[in-house]
């Protein structure tokens, strides 16, 4: 059975955490769209399979479950979540990853896909583990520096063509979307929230007249 407790996070701990790994395991530069197969690959005693009806059967588009024996563990995604939009498919590995990541003392619990499926269904799951894991796959798949550098050229690409604010936040959000393969709900949250608080940083910007991000 998962335990009582489960580790805490605060969202800047999250970003240290995803660039650590970003730059540890990407040591030459991280290529956006991030490679978000090979980072889960290469996660020592970590591998990656593909699971026809784990949707349709559990509910679930991904799990993790750990051989008891072996002590290793496995990430399943639903083949039809792989075999569909692409942006899904990596956001679901994203955060499957990140659950291992964070909450590897949770997963060694998780033997099978059942009680994946109990754990995914518990209050808890969405209480303490998922807000968490989420937070982190999004840091992993639109890093901060990154993004942020992306987001100040796009803009003042965009200003050029006279569009008025809600106009080019939208069709930023959505180049931006394109570029690092995510859903547009996705990046408008990322850009949303802090550490970029980049719409907020549109409405500075159009209030001063500025051609340039603050």
């Amino acid at each position: 059975m998962p335990p009582r407790t489960y580790p805490q996070y605060q969202i800047s701990e999250l970003e240290r955490i995803a660039r650590r790994l970003l730059e540890e395991r990407f040591s030459e530069g991280v290529s956006i769209p991030v490679d978000i197969d090979y980072l889960a690959e290469s996660e020592p005693g970590v591998s990656l399979d593909i699971m026809p009806g784990l949707r349709h059967d559990f509910g679930i588009a991904g799990a993790v479950v750990v051989h008891p024996k072996a002590r290793q563990f496995t990430i399943l995604i639903d083949q039809s979540v792989a075999d569909g939009n692409a942006a899904f498919y990596r956001f679901t590995l994203a955060e499957e990853f990140s659950h291992l990541v964070l909450h590897r003392s949770v997963l060694e619990q998780i033997e099978t896909v059942e009680d994946a499926a109990r754990l995914h269904a518990s209050p808890a799951y969405y209480d303490h583990l998922d807000r968490n894991a989420k937070w982190l796959a999004s840091a992993l798949l639109m890093p901060e520096w990154c993004l942020q550098e992306d987001a100040r050229a796009l803009f003042t690409t965009l200003r050029t063509a006279r569009l008025d604010e809600p106009t080019l936040t939208y069709k930023l959000t959505i180049r931006l979307a394109q570029r690092y393969n995510v859903s547009q709900a996705a990046m408008s949250h990322r850009l949303r929230n802090w550490p970029l608080d980049v719409y907020d940083a549109i409405r500075q910007a159009f209030a001063a007249g500025s051609n340039f991000l603050p």
